[in-house]
């Protein structure tokens, strides 16, 4: 018995290992000329490789199966069927560095049905006769880092279905941004939702999705809720982080009879008007602040050439577009900051009389220290 099972684990490992040696890369066009073919030949574990170029005819993609491409920047998709990238009962696979340009003839950019497992990253989704992206029927796929935009309806359409979507840009969509509709309890993180024709996110048919750390703004109205939805947009134990502000008709509108929790939010400011509201909402307490940074900063230690500080240096910041200038000056121990610099470039000098300026390049960030020391010499 012990020999049959012996025997039993290493046909087991053979066939592991056989698995493992079969997963390969196939490159289009190098291998297949065009991304369905690439897909049509793969199996599960297999990666399609696209290189950069236009690609004119719609994909259906194929569980276990990744579809890759070169950067959304030089690999496109075109085609005008019913939807470029088709994904019905697909699981364990990623679309990956495409832009999908619908041309306002294809219906949907990435059509997905009853799929999972399903990661759709690093893409540009635009130009779409109806929606950027669909997911439907029980599609709890992860939506990250895409740009979707210029779409004629929705940006993301959700029926009945629990995707999590986080960081992505969803913005001049010709309705909604994301649009979650018949219980779906999806999970809305992190994204900058703005520019939409109508509401950033609209809540319809007892859908319930949480809505956190996320900038809502210039839509018509921020988040909109009827047909019994109950969106979570935040409590004071579990707050919601988002900013939602300079919309042109209200930050939450409230159709329904529910009490729509959004407490510890930033409303553009504080305290935020009534009328920014609409219906029952509790946005009270709030935020008194924006969670988003819009500005950075730049730091450092000034020496001579020993490496002694020079107190009363003076650093300015120049703004290489705008040509605005900030400055400090150091303290005994050499350091310096400058704060509230809008993101850009900027041309950083030193200035110390008896020594020699120093000047550096650098790039401010919103939310973020950058540090430049300099080291004079006489």
């Amino acid at each position: 018995m012990k020999l049959k099972l012996v025997g039993l684990f290493v046909v087991v490992a053979i066939m592991a290992i056989g698995s493992f040696a079969e997963a390969k890369i196939i490159r289009v066009p190098a291998d297949y000329p065009t991304i369905q073919a690439g897909i049509d030949a793969a199996v599960a574990g297999d990666q399609v490789v696209v290189a950069a170029g236009t690609y004119e005819k719609n994909i259906v993609l194929k569980s276990g199966v990744d579809v890759l491409g070169a950067g959304a920047d030089v690999t496109t998709i075109v085609a005008s069927e019913t939807y470029v990238v088709y994904a019905r009962t697909v699981t364990d696979m990623k679309f990956d560095g495409f832009k999908i340009d619908g041309i306002f003839k294809s219906a949907i950019g990435i059509y997905c049905e009853n799929s999972s497992s399903f990661a759709i990253s690093n893409n540009i989704i635009t130009q779409c006769g109806n929606d950027g992206i669909d997911c439907i029927g029980a599609s709890n796929a992860t939506i990250n880092n895409n740009v979707i935009t210029q779409n004629w309806r929705m940006g993301i359409y959700i029926h009945d279905s629990d995707p999590i979507i986080s960081d992505n840009t969803i913005t001049q969509n010709g309705m909604h941004g994301i649009w979650c509709f018949l219980s779906s309890y999806p999970a809305i993180t992190n994204n900058k939702i703005t520019y939409n024709g109508d509401s950033g996110i609209q809540c319809s048919a007892s859908s319930e999705p949480k809505i956190f750390w996320n900038e809502i703004t210039n839509n018509n109205n921020g988040v909109y809720v009827y047909e019994d939805a109950n969106p979570y947009i935040g409590t004071e134990k579990n707050p919601g982080m988002n900013a939602i502000y300079a919309n042109t008709w209200y930050e939450v509108r409230n159709d329904t009879e529910n009490i729509i929790m959004a407490e510890m939010n930033w409303w553009g400011q504080a305290p935020p008007f009534p009328s920014q509201f609409y219906g029952s909402v509790d946005y009270d307490p709030w935020l008194e602040e924006s969670p988003f940074p819009t500005t950075g900063s730049i730091t450092g230690i000034v020496t001579d050439a020993t490496g002694n500080p020079i107190q009363g240096a003076s650093v300015i910041a120049i703004n290489s577009e705008t040509k605005s200038k900030s400055q400090a000056m150091t303290d005994a121990n050499g350091w310096y900051q400058i704060l509230d610099l809008e993101p850009g470039i900027y041309w950083v000098l030193c200035i110390k009389k008896g020594y020699k300026a120093g000047i550096k390049k650098a790039e401010v960030i919103a939310g973020k220290e950058v540090v430049i020391n300099f080291k004079l010499k006489k």
